[in-house]
């Protein structure tokens, strides 16, 4: 069957999902099309892998225009990037963390 939404790049799909970021409902209708759309969905709405990942790397510049975004929550995966950034001894990331406010430093009796 024919699906004009199957003939979409990815990229178009990506501006329409990053148009919705603020509309929760919209955002959820948006996912549910079909498996391509959630696919972009989770891409550009679930931002935890990218900033983890900038912790765990020491990029800071990056951790900082992460944590302006409300799509980030660092305090997802358990507190993975301060947990993570303090088992591999990153003093500026944690820093940078604990200067936001949002991140736990007790988790997993890191404190």
């Amino acid at each position: 069957m024919y699906c004009f939404f199957n003939t979409l790049p990815d990229e178009m799909l990506t501006e329409v999902a990053l148009f919705l970021i603020p509309d929760h409902r919209s955002r959820c209708a948006f996912a549910r099309v079909c498996r391509r759309f959630c696919g972009v969905a989770y891409d550009v709405f679930n931002q935890t892998p990218a900033f983890v990942y900038a912790c765990q790397h020491q990029y800071t510049d990056i951790m900082e225009r992460f944590l302006t975004d409300a799509r980030v929550d660092p305090t997802a995966w358990g507190n993975a990037a301060i947990r993570w950034s303090s088992e591999l001894g990153h003093p500026d990331v944690v820093r940078l963390l604990l200067a936001d406010g949002r991140a736990d430093p007790t988790a997993g009796n890191y404190a």
